[in-house]
């Protein structure tokens, strides 16, 4: 890949969607997309390259695949490139949070379209793009990712069911729990408790928006026994209430 590259977006597009399956042909653009929640998988030159949370997905331009999917959130970056990037369609191992703000923002800022938005779109995406390639060329990194990738996804589909357990989560990467969280904290930057507990905020945050339910409700919805230890995280973590973000969100 060159390192000399320039990039114009064309849209940036969160969306839902249930059970699909169909063929895609010859787009001009490249895409690099995040799901927020469900799997999908693409096959390429009888290739097979899976799509999840504990992922981002890049699919260049002008070729020919059969896709499927279940249960998705998607916020997805289709953009134009004077130089190809990568040749083929390539799952990366990711930080899920660093990469979900990075899209979340990007989804926001070309939302809304303030002057000097594409600026700041397109920073954002070189970010993206670099973190990628770093991922791609520092072995050890997505190794210590892969070794927790199934406690991670689980972490991330699970954590506010009322059954969820920590233990469980640890025991999908075969390890002992202290090794567990000393690979988790170097990937993560924090212990697996905050890590599960941003999830849970977060979540907490778009029912919020939602407006349908109230903070009792949400915080059941959360997974949290007791709301008063809810309204105690939530404030940790955004340094608001729940009403008072919510009010001001």
């Amino acid at each position: 890949m060159s390192d000399d590259i320039n990039l114009e977006i064309i849209d940036v597009i969160r969306f839902e969607r249930d059970r699909m399956a169909y063929d895609t042909r010859g787009r001009d653009f490249s895409v690099i997309s995040l799901r927020l929640r469900g799997c999908g998988e693409f096959t390429y030159n009888n290739e097979i390259t899976y799509a999840s949370p504990t992922k981002c997905i890049y699919i260049p331009s002008n070729i020919n695949y059969y896709q499927k999917g279940n249960n998705e959130e998607i916020i997805c970056v289709h953009f134009k490139s004077d130089k190809n990037i990568f040749e083929k369609i390539i799952s990366f191992d990711i930080n899920h949070l660093q990469m979900k703000e990075y899209f979340l923002v990007l989804n926001d800022l070309w939302t809304k379209k303030k002057p000097g938005y594409i600026f700041k779109c397109k920073s954002i995406l070189y970010d993206v793009l670099y973190s990628l390639y770093k991922t791609l060329n520092e072995g050890s990194t997505p190794n210590a990712q892969q070794l927790i990738s199934a406690s991670v996804e689980y972490m991330q589909t699970d954590c506010c069911k009322w059954d969820f357990s920590l233990s469980r989560a640890i025991s999908l990467s075969n390890m002992s729990e202290a090794y567990f969280r000393r690979i988790f904290k170097t990937v993560y930057k924090m212990t697996p408790t905050k890590y599960i507990q941003i999830l849970k905020i977060s979540y907490a945050k778009t029912l919020l928006q939602n407006g349908a339910y109230s903070v009792c409700q949400i915080s059941q919805m959360c997974g949290f026994t007791e709301e008063k230890y809810f309204y105690t995280i939530f404030k940790k973590i955004t340094g608001q209430t729940p009403n008072k973000w919510k009010n001001t969100n």
